[in-house]
């Protein structure tokens, strides 16, 4: 603190004091918000720090998928498993004359296998953080471990619903992609429902439990996102009704289960991590992640498409992609705006950075030139200089997906060769280090017994 002038040496106590003295006396008295305090009286002020650890990203309640997932035990890192695809030729005869040899039959089988595949993180604590003295975590090395647990699990939940091997090879295949698979297979299945934009309806719902019905499964979970779910309550508002609590009133429709046939329904359960509305990095996501692709848009006219879907009206469309490997994803790329005509197609030329080592691609879309890019599909790298998208409007940017299943241990389960383990690292500094690790792989056995509804209005 500056001593005031008229206290400085050779000018005695008494007089009038200057207004920069008044200034600079109430400075010394206030206190202030300044972080951290180092003058004046703030220099006194002692920290309130709330003693619990405040969480702004998703916890454990949030992992829905993983969760109600049943686990059962791995033996090798390739589990095979066996379908039976039916009992015999249901088309054929089975009745016969009294006395006569019933028509042979057999029993079709297929065997499938799944690779194990390996999810982990690596964490450490310096030796410093853990004999200082903290104010929200009394041991600092567990509530790391359990962070990177949630951490894994997050992984996990995303990877069980969008895990695509063909894209990332260290990845397992999750559920939406063995779906569409079985679906591009044989179409006539009609496990994957296209709305197109347009609004879900309780038909929907109920055509959807009937394919799985047909199929010999029994539709009892549904998964989907926020804006998903709050577009069925949505068609049950003309039913909700209204209480009286307290002197104040509470209305509104949040189901929990939908019914489909008599003493049969399905239970829904919302799950954040199908949040449809994601948007291209602005910054790589790690060291090793790929190099910014660069890209190119053309539109493919009416009387040039040989093949799949079109665009139904003419639209501006706005392309960004991201390059992705095992370590993370890029940048998005600079835009490409070009105008599709009705009938048409999009296409997307994909040039990878000199020396980046990307594997596949995230492709977004804006349906306007001043519209922002959303997520809309995932796809491998081509072996060639060039990856060539061609877009057919298959995915919608900004849609909803609903996943109606039949939960059950014979459709789908998750086959664990090492569950949940902490393996300690070498200590070459001073930090504790240490990895957490799980093997596994879900089977889904029986993709016919699923239903994805796809490209569901949301706004």
């Amino acid at each position: 603190m500056n001593t005031p002038e008229s206290l400085a040496p050779g000018t005695g106590a008494f007089g009038f004091s200057s207004q920069k003295d008044l200034e600079d006396l109430n400075k010394a008295l206030a206190i202030d918000y300044s972080q951290p305090p180092t003058e004046g009286a703030s220099a006194l002020r002692a920290y309130s720090i709330d003693g619990t650890l405040r969480s702004v990203t998703y916890t454990q309640k949030h992992i829905k998928f993983w969760t109600r997932t049943q686990k059962l035990k791995a033996y090798s890192t390739v589990e095979e498993y066996v379908k039976l695809r039916n009992y015999g030729n249901t088309r054929a005869g089975a009745f016969v004359d009294a006395g006569a040899l019933p028509p042979s039959q057999d029993s079709a089988y297929s065997r499938e296998n799944k690779n194990v595949k390996y999810v982990g993180t690596t964490r450490a604590v310096q030796h410093q953080a853990m004999v200082v003295e903290t104010v929200v975590v009394d041991d600092i090395i567990a509530q790391e471990q359990i962070n990177g647990t949630i951490y894994l699990l997050g992984v996990i939940e995303e990877a069980l619903f969008k895990g695509d091997s063909n894209v990332v090879a260290q990845e397992w295949d999750g559920i939406f992609g063995e779906i569409e698979r079985e679906y591009n297979a044989d179409n006539t299945c009609g496990i994957v429902m296209d709305l197109q934009g347009a609004d879900i309806t309780k038909y929907d719902l109920t055509k959807a439990s009937n394919v799985i019905l047909n199929n010999y499964g029994i539709p009892n979970l549904a998964y989907c996102d926020l804006d998903t779910m709050g577009r069925i309550n949505q068609l049950f508002y003309q039913n909700q009704f209204i209480e009286n609590v307290q002197g104040g009133v509470t209305g509104g429709v949040a189901l929990g289960q939908f019914t489909y046939l008599p003493k049969q329904s399905f239970e829904y359960e919302p799950d954040v991590f199908l949040r449809p509305n994601e948007a291209p990095l602005t910054v790589k996501s790690a060291e090793k992640a790929p190099s910014t692709p660069t890209i190119a848009a053309a539109a493919i006219a009416a009387a040039d498409v040989t093949s799949g879907k079109t665009f139904a009206n003419a639209t501006n469309v706005k392309y960004v992609v991201v390059a992705v490997n095992k370590y993370g994803e890029s940048a998005g790329s600079t835009a490409a705006t070009v105008a599709i005509p009705e009938g048409g197609q999009g296409q997307v030329t994909i040039t990878p950075a000199v020396g980046s080592d990307e594997v596949g691609y995230k492709i977004y879309r804006a349906d306007s030139a001043t519209g922002d890019p959303l997520f809309i599909k995932r796809i491998a790298r081509a072996d060639a200089a060039t990856t060539v998208f061609k877009d057919e409007n298959l995915d919608i940017p900004g849609t909803g997906r609903m996943l109606l299943m039949y939960d059950d241990v014979t459709n789908n389960c998750f086959k664990q060769l090492v569950p949940f383990i902490k393996i300690p690292l070498a200590i070459v500094d001073a930090s504790i280090r240490w990895m957490q690790l799980l093997y596994g792989t879900p089977i889904y056995s029986t993709p016919r017994k699923n239903v994805l509804i796809k490209n569901i209005k949301l706004a």
